[in-house]
């Protein structure tokens, strides 16, 4: 019953009011008709002070007391804080002072008041006025129930003095306040009948934003208490009339329960307070009359509709790409701009991946291109974000002219989706140019309808981003469904053609203009312009129906060029990311053929931290048909976690092509199968007795791991190959809680199991792994193999069973080694290169041959065939035997041979040669392991050959391309290698243009596209001048402060990103042999700290009076103390975590308030901020 006065000064309430006040919050019961009472008496205290009140109060209605000039001693108190504060006390003649269940609060202090009998507290507004209402006693809130009737008489006693103070017991004539004492006599007053139920506040419609908290309010008067509420909600929505069925709203979709209180807060946008919905009350009294208001209608503020979208840019290293963006939203919306430099494997953007591109926030995106490698084929998208969320626009990409290639295709993947199952992958091939005029020609693998054995048939249409796109063009030609052999109905459809038996297909679409679509000469001129961007969607599914046809969707995009051009090297990688001591797969594209290459991986500063030789195709590329690399590199274990590595391709110390950024990311603690893990696909299919192989990554360093299953309802120890011995069975981990690369580690799975379903665990004793293997039948068939084989050789096989279901013929059986841990160079056997052989059993099921066993290296070599990876000489291989999928209804089988030996072979490796280029000197090394080199060859510029006697150096100043060679003892010759000696450098005065601009950055907040373009006295672009880069205020992204880059073709030179740790200017200076000069300053400022609270207030009804409730969420960096104040007292939290909150309710013993405000202080040693927070009468 504590508050703080809220009646102005020489106007106390009547009685009048006080009553239509009771009326209105009629939930409370308390009665609402108008008898004749007693009039109000005003009683003058000694000093002045006035105490209003009514001589008659009626059984269950608040006891009204208000005063004037209750006032402290002003030489004591503080400005602003002259008013006394007030207790009050109810005396039962029989009784004596009534005691209440619950202490009420100090206004002023705000902590409880220890004494039970003060019925009610309140602190004078600074003149001395007040106002309280105290709750009529009764069983709930008093001790003892003093039962009062109609003719009862009773005291209010009124007090000052000793509550101001914390300090009660001091001498009276210290005391801050004045003390007083006066008893009010009061007659209980026949109580008043109840007025009939109805509504008095209507609710009022709502438009909020998704997610927000709304509040729909609404009152009732009269009726017999008590009086309840029931909130309902619209089964259906509407935008303009209320709809006439509704449901009753519970806890599950309001906040706090509100749904019986007679302020209902929901979140729009959850638990189906959708757009559109109407929300009404439903109050209901003792005697079970109803009333109900009107319905209200919610509106959800819509997110953002994208309404201009980017298109793609081409452009060359060293321009500006232009993008464009636009939307609309029914409230204010802010633009800003999203990157992503990867794609997934069917080429379109990985949505994980998005980054803000800082300081877009305009419907513009300007993009320098500095650097074409690193840029090529980004994409671009605006986020469209308004107080309800954020639309996003289609992506576009940008492109640069030397990335361009019309004759390589460029290869994307997927799987089937769909009802068909399982999924199966496939892969698109097609050049990322075309010559405008020429036909669009798009190449395909892995089309086999459901069968297994007959192609699917793939339709094409052009610049179709989906289903129903308005830009689909329209062709005029007649397409031809080869299934039907009739003309296909729809027009979108520029080609369809049915995949070959093996799954493949290869289409040439004609180029589109205005004599084939049904747009016209302007269109393409706007539209198909050299540099425009372009797509073209395949989907399968619908136009093969026997046998079914898989479902499949992907695109391909191209660029529009005037003349054929030629991309260069590009190396790209999967995924983009890798685990510490994981594979990294990569491909090849562009390379010269049969060219000897070292595939590096990178670290940001530029330190190789693994390298592999590699062979290029003779193709150019190592993308096999079926979309699968089959090339990586292994992450070295101890590797730091980074996303700033990446794959580069180099010939000679030259660096021939880098990927786009990967990440290595910690190792995880895993245990997976690696035979067919290139392809993202594990073996868990293991024959009855057989052995499952394994690697385990990430358990306990230096440790020992086991395989435990259960297995007639024991737990049971496995056995298996590589472990420690024959009495101990598990195997040892390495100091990196690893199997060992370079064994392969299996475990044996009893006989005793039957087929199913089986749990393997592997644990180190602290963490464990649970792979579930199924476990496949026995078969009748059978395999042998020899004991031994030699690396090239042959290995001696045989079987028998292998007869197929239809008793007529043989099953063609699939081949691989070491659970497909070994694949083939190239598709010729199988589009599955795991697949090493295949061979056709015969009537009886019986087959004998000699497979060749890969000849150690990554490349085939005469009768021999080379296998990825390199086949290493060693113990306890494996071969694992599959029928089923390779012959139209066979029995499905797998088996696995016994371990044989593998030994070396005799010296057919031809030595490893490399060269170097220092200035104009080349030197160049060759290496044999095997019978040792005989002679190094050069030629200069494809010359005669000459024996290399030591390092040499190329005379005058042009380029020139130097080649060699080298050959063993044994006769084997190395393929050729090259080196590039770069044209000299001129050495007159160079021109230098300044890339880059003035902008102001935050501290920590990195900057890049700084540099210099060198041209010499011609104006031409001058390449290779070294150009040092230094810093001042600031560091480069190595931690130094010079940098030093070599000019490109385009004589651009770009220093590395540089950031500040301070506040201040960051000047970078390009120095050069024959000049300098300062780039654009950089304005680098400290972030403002912020302290800020989110802070809500509201007035509610608790037992008839209003108690004020606030609650304060910290939403600073920092704990913070939250000093919440209101009228009616003050609370303050000290120590408040971010992002927690923290909640006070201030009694008001009021039976309404008007509407007011709250201010919450929010500090810490650095500072501190005020938020206030309104709310609404009560």
């Amino acid at each position: 019953m504590n508050a703080r006065s809220t009646t102005p000064s020489g106007h106390p309430v009547r009685r009048g009011l006080a009553i239509l006040a009771a009326a209105l919050i009629a939930l409370t019961g308390a009665a609402v008709a108008t008898p004749a009472y007693a009039a109000e008496t005003t009683y003058t205290h000694a000093d002045g002070a006035t105490l209003t009140y009514d001589t008659e109060v009626a059984p269950g209605e608040s006891i009204r007391i208000s005063g004037t000039q209750w006032l402290a001693k002003p030489d004591r108190v503080d400005e602003g804080e002259e008013g006394s504060v007030i207790g009050l006390k109810l005396i039962d003649p029989a009784i004596g002072q009534l005691s209440r269940q619950e202490l009420v609060d100090n206004p002023r202090l705000g902590e409880p008041i220890s004494n039970a009998t003060v019925w009610g507290a309140v602190w004078a507004d600074s003149d001395g006025s007040f106002e309280i209402d105290l709750e009529w006693p009764d069983a709930s809130n008093a001790v003892t129930d003093p039962v009062w009737e109609a003719g009862d008489t009773f005291t209010v006693q009124v007090l000052s003095g000793t509550l101001y103070s914390d300090e009660p017991g001091i001498d009276p004539s210290l005391r801050p306040d004045v003390s007083r004492t006066v008893a009010l006599t009061i007659t209980v007053a026949d109580p008043a009948p109840a007025a009939p139920l109805a509504i008095a506040t209507q609710p009022t419609a709502q438009g909020a934003a998704n997610g927000a908290s709304v509040s729909f309010a609404a009152a009732a008067t009269g009726g017999v208490a008590p009086v309840t509420v029931q909130w309902q909600r619209s089964t259906s929505a509407s935008a303009s009339n209320p709809p006439a069925a509704y449901a009753n709203l519970t806890a599950a979709n309001t906040v706090d329960g509100s749904f019986a209180k007679p302020t209902l807060t929901v979140v729009a946008g959850q638990s189906t307070n959708a757009n559109n919905r109407w929300y009404r009350a439903v109050f209901t009294d003792a005697t079970g009359a109803t009333v109900t208001t009107d319905a209200a209608k919610l509106s959800i503020i819509p997110i953002p509709t994208a309404t201009t979208h980017p298109v793609g840019q081409t452009i060359a290293e060293g321009q500006t790409a232009t993008f464009t963006a636009g939307g609309t939203s029914t409230v204010d919306m802010t633009v800003s701009w999203q990157a992503n430099t990867t794609a997934l494997p069917n080429g379109e953007p990985n949505d994980a991946t998005w980054t803000t591109v800082p300081g877009a926030t305009g419907t513009t995106l300007e993009v320098e291109g500095v650097d074409a490698a690193a840029q090529h084929d980004t994409f671009y998208r605006a986020v469209l974000t308004n107080v309800s969320g954020s639309a996003y626009s289609n992506p576009a990409q940008l492109r640069f002219v030397e990335r361009l290639d019309t004759t390589s295709g460029v290869t994307v993947s997927a799987e089937s989706y769909g009802p068909v199952q399982p999924n199966t992958p496939f892969s698109v091939s097609a050049p990322n140019a075309v010559v405008k005029g020429e036909p669009i020609v798009i190449e395909g693998t892995g089309y086999f309808a459901t069968d297994g054995t007959t192609g699917s048939v793939a339709n094409f249409m052009i610049d179709a981003s989906y289903s129903g796109d308005p830009n689909t063009l329209s062709t005029t030609r007649d397409v031809v469904n080869p299934v039907t052999g009739g003309v296909f109905a729809d027009k979108r459809s520029h080609g369809i053609v049915q995949a070959n038996a093996d799954g493949t297909w290869r289409i040439e679409i004609p180029w589109p203009d205005e004599t084939n679509t049904t747009r016209d000469a302007a269109f393409f001129e706007t539209n198909w312009a050299s540099g425009s961007h372009h797509m073209v969607r395949i989907l399968t599914g619908s136009l093969l129906t026997t046998p079914a046809d898989y479902q499949r969707g992907i695109s391909v995009r191209f660029t529009v060029v005037d003349e054929p051009t030629t991309a260069g090297p590009v190396v790209t990688t999967t995924g983009g990311t890798a685990e510490q001591g994981g594979d990294l797969w990569f491909a090849l594209s562009g390379f010269e053929p049969e060219a000897a290459v070292a595939v590096e991986l990178v670290d940001g500063a530029g330190t190789v931290v693994a390298s592999a030789p590699f062979t290029i195709g003779a193709d150019g590329n190592t993308a096999n048909p079926d979309g699968q690399t089959y090339r990586r590199l292994v992450v070295p274990r101890d590797a730091a976690v980074a996303a700033d590595y990446a794959v580069r391709v180099t010939q000679g110390g030259e660096t021939l092509a880098t990927s786009t950024p990967v990440a290595v990311t910690a190792a995880t603690t895993r245990v997976y199968n690696p035979g067919d893990h290139a392809g993202g696909v594990e073996d868990l299919l293991v024959q009855r007795g057989g052995t499952w192989t394994f690697r385990a990554v990430a358990f306990e360093p230096g440790g020992t791991l086991t395989a435990t299953a259960e297995i007639g309802g024991e737990t049971v120890t496995l056995s298996g190959l590589g472990q420690i011995g024959a009495t101990q069975h598990a195997w040892r981990l390495d100091e990196h809680g690893d199997t060992p690369r370079d064994v392969y580690t299996r475990v044996q799975l009893p006989s005793s199991v039957e087929p199913g379903e089986l749990a393997v665990t592997f644990s180190d004793g602290t963490r464990s792994v649970t792979r579930v293997l199924t476990i496949e039948a026995p078969q009748n068939a059978s395999v042998t193999v020899d004991e031994s084989a030699v690396v090239g050789g042959t290995i001696r096989v045989t079987g028998s069973g292998f007869v197929h279901p239809n008793g007529e013929e043989g099953s063609t059986v699939a081949i691989k080694i070491n659970d497909g841990a070994y694949s083939r160079v190239d598709g010729s056997t199988h589009q599955n290169r795991t697949i090493w052989w295949i061979v056709e059993a015969d009537e009886h099921g019986s087959f004998s041959i000699d497979m060749p066993v890969p000849n150690g290296t990554t490349a085939d070599a005469g009768d021999t065939l080379g296998s990825t990876p390199a086949l290493a000489p060693g113990e306890g291989f494996t071969l694992r035997f599959l029928t089923g999928s390779l012959k139209p209804n066979d029995l499905s089988r797998t088996l696995q041979s016994a371990p044989f030996d593998i030994a070396a072979p005799a010296d057919t490796t031809a030595p490893r040669v490399s060269g170097s280029v220092t200035g104009r000197t080349v030197t160049v090394t060759a290496t044999d392991e095997g019978s040792g080199v005989a002679v190094v060859e050069t030629r200069v510029d494809e010359g005669a050959w000459t024996a290399y006697e030591g390092p040499f150096e190329v005379p005058g100043t042009a380029g020139h391309r130097v080649e060699f060679r080298a050959a063993d003892v044994a006769g084997n010759v190395s393929a050729i290698g090259s080196v590039t000696v770069a044209a000299t450098a001129p050495t007159g005065a160079l021109s230098a243009s300044i890339v880059g601009i003035e902008r102001s950055v935050l501290v920590g907040e990195s900057v890049h596209g700084y540099g210099v373009v060198l041209t010499d006295a011609g104006g031409a672009a001058v390449r290779g001048v070294p150009v040092t880069f230094t810093v001042a205020g600031g560091v480069f992204a190595t931690g130094a402060a010079t940098a030093t880059v070599s000019t490109n073709a385009a004589g651009i030179a770009i220093a590395p990103a540089a950031s500040a740790v301070a506040p201040g200017t960051l000047v970078i200076t390009a120095n050069w042999g024959t000049g300098s000069t300062v780039l654009p300053s950089v304005h680098v400022s400290a972030p403002a700290p912020a302290l800020s609270a989110d802070v809500q207030a509201e007035a509610v009804a608790v037992a008839g009076k209003v108690v004020i409730e606030v609650s304060a969420t910290n939403t600073s960096s920092e704990p913070a103390t939250l000093a919440i104040k209101s009228k009616y007292g003050s609370k303050t939290f000290a120590d408040v975590a971010p992002g927690a909150t923290v909640s006070h309710g201030f009694k008001t013993y009021l039976g309404s308030v008007g509407a007011g405000s709250v201010t919450v202080t929010v500090s810490t040693a650095s500072g501190s901020a005020q938020v206030v927070a309104e709310y609404a009468a009560r």
